[in-house]
């Protein structure tokens, strides 16, 4: 009988890769595995063989939708991507949902120091993040060198998710930010990481508009290739001539091909460094609630405005740059993945076929989070079944960005 694991994805361009990964670990041990967006997967728990289900995030929403799925005879296994460059506990246990502890079968911890400042009993995995861009970066070099075709470029990474997202106010971010508790509004403290939240995304976004004023016209050869956050409204940087604007496209490949990048205080700037890549965080309100939470916060080279930022960039861009060793960077345990995948077939369950799928009808920002075609979602996931060694898999379409593998000799 098959035995299933669901691996759930929220953001196309952070998870899909992360899963896929697993996905081929768990086929190399016979395990069939549905991959795809978590709105269909949550919603279709009840009906389907009981398995065990992946949690890539443990906010006070993912810890309600996981309790639900559990009442379904699944088995929930939490990990927290989200704390990938976190470095404040304050943020680390207000992002963490209370109970969740109770819900989860296991849960899987980026780092000893992610387990001490939860106090959590668990192992420690690492993160498939890391493991990608350390282990991994050969499967995307074909990818940048695409990027690389029309020449040299200048990426900067946005992330102004609140300040100018694509789906939502201010308020209702907040509102929903604080149902999922990774807020609260209760202390002192509580808002005044909320006030810094708003200061620094807001003279963040002013500056790097000033940073790109400042440089056009001034880099030569290198074009400007401006990568925004998923969650971002793409528009307002559309209008500065000469900018390639790139939204809801995954990372890596675009960081290899980068000539140098600039970002502030985005998670982009530590996978940046875990690439050996020329970074620059440009952070004007560093001693804020908000920026401390980041490891960037603290990684050199920093600049303070756009016109620092400028001066720094035009000059490394002028000679050969001399990557000096990111000794801020935090350290993982190797081989995530493998880690992942053995946690979960451990607590694998043999079941019955899966006969039944619903689909759903999804809202326009939950597609816009996350939608792939098969065509894509086979070539994505090709080189990983390469790297472990499969030479064929069946795939079968269960709803919108929905897909069930299983073993060729299921």
């Amino acid at each position: 009988m098959p035995r299933y694991a669901y691996l759930t994805c929220e953001l196309k361009s952070r998870d899909l890769d992360a899963r896929l990964l697993v996905a081929a670990q768990l086929i190399a041990r016979g395990m069939s595995v549905v991959v795809g967006q978590q709105w269909s997967m949550n919603v279709n728990a009840g009906h389907v063989p009981p398995g065990v289900f992946l949690f890539k995030s443990a906010n006070s929403i993912q810890v309600e939708a996981a309790r639900k799925v559990k009442t379904f005879g699944h088995r929930i296994i939490f990990m927290d991507e989200e704390v990938l460059a976190v470095i404040s506990p304050y943020i680390i246990r207000q992002i963490t949902g209370p109970g969740v502890f109770d819900v989860a079968d296991v849960f899987l911890f980026q780092s000893d120091k992610h387990r001490e400042i939860l106090n959590g009993s668990g192992p420690v995995v690492g993160s498939l993040r890391v493991d990608l861009l350390r282990d991994y970066r050969e499967l995307y070099q074909a990818e940048a060198d695409e990027f690389r075709r029309d020449g040299r470029y200048l990426l900067i990474n946005t992330n102004y998710g609140l300040v100018n997202n694509a789906f939502a106010n201010i308020p209702s971010i907040l509102e929903t930010t604080r149902q999922a508790g990774s807020i609260e509004t209760e202390t002192a403290e509580g808002r005044a990481y909320i006030q810094s939240w708003i200061d620094v995304e807001t003279r963040n976004k002013a500056e790097m508009e000033k940073l790109i004023g400042l440089l056009q016209g001034k880099l030569g050869d290198v074009r400007i290739v401006l990568r925004s956050h998923p969650t971002e409204n793409p528009a307002p940087w559309t209008k500065f001539p000469d900018v390639h604007v790139v939204s809801g496209s995954a990372p890596t490949g675009w960081l290899l091909g980068a000539e140098f990048i600039v970002h502030t205080n985005s998670t982009t700037g530590m996978e940046a460094a875990l690439l050996e890549k020329p970074v620059l965080n440009m952070n004007p309100k560093p001693n804020t609630p908000f920026s401390e939470q980041y490891v960037m916060n603290h990684a050199p080279p920093l600049a303070a405005d756009a016109e620092e930022a400028a001066t720094h960039i035009l000059d490394a861009l002028s000679k050969p740059s001399r990557r000096e060793p990111a000794t801020w960077l935090p350290t993982f345990p190797p081989q995530c993945a493998t880690l992942v995948a053995d946690e979960i077939a451990a607590r694998a369950i043999e079941s019955p076929a899966i006969t039944r799928w619903d689909r759903l009808e999804r809202s326009d920002p939950q597609i816009k989070k996350f939608t792939v075609s098969p065509e894509e979602f086979v070539a994505r996931l090709k080189p990983f079944l390469v790297r472990a060694g499969i030479p064929s898999v069946e795939a079968v379409l269960l709803d919108d960005s929905v897909f069930l593998l299983k073993p060729a000799n299921a």
